[in-house]
């Protein structure tokens, strides 16, 4: 089960290099939920890709990272997302160093979805 309370299943994969999840429309929109990735190691990164969906826009994000699993987490954002309906939008970053990475959903419209 995904961290932060979202009923969808999440995968961890690698797709040309990347780390990518999956994920479903949250049937319930609850504040103060998340995406946790674990990146295997500590590195640095210094971008977001998010995917817009049909039934839900994320208009702001903020990224928290840590370099183990229970914190202390550094936060930075909020950043706006600028995406049309099923595009990619690439949120750029100052390089943070972590393993772990959470995106978490500061404003939307329609059903909370992210990807």
């Amino acid at each position: 089960m995904c961290e932060g309370g979202f009923t969808a299943v999440w995968a961890r994969r690698r797709h040309n290099g990347r780390y990518t999840c999956c994920s479903q429309v949250q049937p319930v929109t609850i504040v103060h939920q998340w995406v946790q990735l674990d990146l295997g190691y500590s590195r640095y990164v210094t971008g977001i890709v998010t995917q817009r969906s049909d039934v839900g826009e994320v208009t702001a994000i903020k990224v928290a990272a840590s370099t183990v699993d229970e914190g202390p987490w550094t936060i930075v954002g909020p950043f706006p997302i600028v995406a049309e309906m099923g595009s990619i939008a690439t949120t750029r970053i100052a390089p943070l160093a972590a393993r772990f990475i959470r995106v978490m959903p500061v404003s939307w419209r329609g059903r909370l979805s992210l990807r």
